[in-house]
């Protein structure tokens, strides 16, 4: 939209002026400030209106101010000589807007103002996807990994605490009879001989006789009766034969191991079985005349 401005030859206020709107009645129009009736085209200016703020009169009056007093004047055909018709069939439209009342809200009642109401809307957060949120329980789960390997690694040190204690202490413990059965079946697995049982203590020897070899001169024949009294098989004891004179001095005396005075077939049946009796014979050198007592004891 095509403006001009226009200076009042009166009081020198400057003003626009639309041409497209038709501003005034042929060509000429009034001031807003001082009232003054002028030609728009004699009065065209190149400045520009500086703002001021000017207590502008409503609507109302201006146009009851405009209407009655615009007075039209003819001008001839040669006046306008030269110069574009602009046929203008509107006031002036004024640099200044005119200012209105601002109207009293509603929502105010006299200098106490009321209690505002409104309705915030739903919001959706959106979080972005460029990070990822941890978890409170995270945290858990990793000390959780942390106590299993702490406790799987204290596991794994007492079971070679125990696998060496029972390396060196084999031989002892295969001789305690709540330990051997565990033992044996350890033994099992792994390929490995355990010691023989032996409780010397539990042996018992009994029908011990002593006389003349048939078969052999100069030689004695000892029988006699083992009996195994413990809870497990356990090996054949060594034997101490003796032979004392009336006061008790010891004459002769001889120690006897198992495969001394076994049969080969009992060397090679193994252990010496529980409550069951094992008869002995053996032949031996008579130690002489002053050899009167003897005795087989189970050596411990």
């Amino acid at each position: 939209m095509s403006r001009v401005a226009a200076r009042c030859p009166s009081c020198q206020s400057v003003f626009f002026v639309s041409a497209a709107q038709g501003v005034v009645a042929n060509n000429l129009v009034r001031c807003g400030r001082c009232g003054h009736l002028f030609s728009v085209l004699d009065n065209l200016t190149a400045s520009q209106p500086e703002p001021e703020t000017v207590q502008s009169p409503s609507l109302s009056a201006m146009a009851e101010e405009l209407k009655p007093g615009l007075d039209v004047e003819p001008v001839s055909e040669g006046g306008r000589a030269g110069l574009p018709t602009v046929q203008l069939d509107e006031f002036a439209e004024l640099i200044i807007p005119p200012v209105t009342e601002m109207p009293k809200s509603e929502s105010y009642a006299g200098d106490r103002p009321a209690e505002l109401s409104f309705t915030l809307p739903n919001v959706t957060l959106d979080l972005p996807d460029d990070f990822t949120l941890t978890s409170p329980a995270a945290p858990a789960a990793g000390l959780r990994r942390s106590v299993a390997l702490a406790l799987f690694i204290i596991s794994f040190a007492l079971i070679g605490l125990v696998g060496q204690l029972v390396f060196f202490k084999l031989p002892a413990l295969s001789q305690e009879p709540g330990y051997r059965p565990w033992l044996l079946e350890f033994c099992g697995l792994l390929s490995c001989e355990l010691a023989a049982y032996t409780e010397p203590g539990l042996v018992r020897v009994e029908h011990l006789q002593v006389r003349a070899h048939p078969d052999l001169e100069a030689g004695l024949l000892v029988e006699l009766v083992l009996t195994n009294t413990a809870h497990l098989e356990q090996a054949f004891p060594a034997l101490i034969l003796s032979f004392d004179d009336l006061s008790g001095r010891q004459i002769a005396a001889r120690r006897l191991v198992a495969a001394e005075y076994l049969p080969k077939s009992f060397v090679q049946a193994g252990p010496m079985p529980i409550n069951k009796a094992v008869s002995i014979r053996l032949g031996i050198l008579d130690p002489g005349a002053r050899a009167l007592s003897y005795a087989v004891v189970v050596e411990q």
